[in-house]
């Protein structure tokens, strides 16, 4: 079972890796061989520099979808840590370089990092808010309230709980 689990995160990496180490020479000289055309698809978004971007994106993917599921469900928070730096990572190293032959395609690509890093970190703030539900109890609620006496005869009380409700009592007397 766990063999086949490894064919994707280590056999796909490393024929993408393969595929283009052989095709470094001709792609750095401008040169087209039959492999370069053949793997057009790989490295035809990218700038010349930058033909092997694929291979970042593919093992960010491996990261995000397969890497982090080797800790533990104790370490929850530990998985959205990693997710989180590893696209801040991508992120900041495509915005830098700007591999992409087009503008919009690296539009597209920060967009994408940028609703991966949010992601992450809406996960991450419900999972503390989650964990801090488990450790501290929310059986002790503290009140708000605020009193006006606006006649001899009525006052309004105002009153404000963490669970954000809100009560209105009016004594008449």
């Amino acid at each position: 079972m766990w063999g086949l689990a490894m064919i994707w995160p280590i056999g796909g990496v490393l024929l993408l890796a393969l595929l283009l180490w052989l095709i470094r020479r001709p792609m750095r000289a401008g040169q087209s061989t039959a492999l370069v055309d053949a793997s057009r698809f790989v490295h035809s978004d990218y700038r010349t520099p930058f033909y092997g971007w694929e291979m970042i994106n593919l093992c960010h993917r491996t990261v995000l979808t397969g890497w982090v599921l080797l800790i533990d469900d104790e370490r929850a928070f530990l998985r959205l840590v990693l997710a989180l730096f590893t696209s801040l990572l991508v992120c900041f190293f495509l915005l830098a370089l700007r591999p992409y032959r087009k503008t919009s395609d690296l539009m597209l690509a920060a967009s994408q990092q940028l609703l991966l890093v949010f992601l992450f970190l809406g996960a991450m703030t419900l999972r503390t808010r989650a964990v801090l539900a488990e450790q501290v109890s929310l059986d002790l609620t503290l009140t708000l309230s605020l009193s006006l006496t606006l006649t001899p005869t009525l006052t309004l009380t105002l009153s404000l709980t963490p669970t954000l409700t809100l009560t209105l009592t009016l004594t008449l007397t």
